[in-house]
């Protein structure tokens, strides 16, 4: 039971993540085009998200691709 539940996690966390990424992007741009909607705050903090973002992206695309070989 432990096992199938964990699988389940296993299998939705890189999606979520790719999702939750994908959304940190978006916010990035709408900041860098329209800075009074002011998603992210401070300049440190925008370009810290980006690097997160873009390093999940590519997390979670490499954890699928192997996923699936399996």
């Amino acid at each position: 039971m432990l096992k199938k539940w964990l699988d389940l996690v296993a299998r939705a966390l890189p999606h979520l993540l790719l999702v939750l990424a994908l959304m940190f992007v978006v916010f990035a741009v709408i900041d860098s085009v329209n800075e009074a909607m002011n998603f992210l705050g401070s300049v440190q903090a925008r370009v810290l998200t980006v690097v997160w973002s873009v390093l999940s992206v590519a997390c979670a695309v490499l954890l699928i691709f192997y996923r699936r070989k399996d």
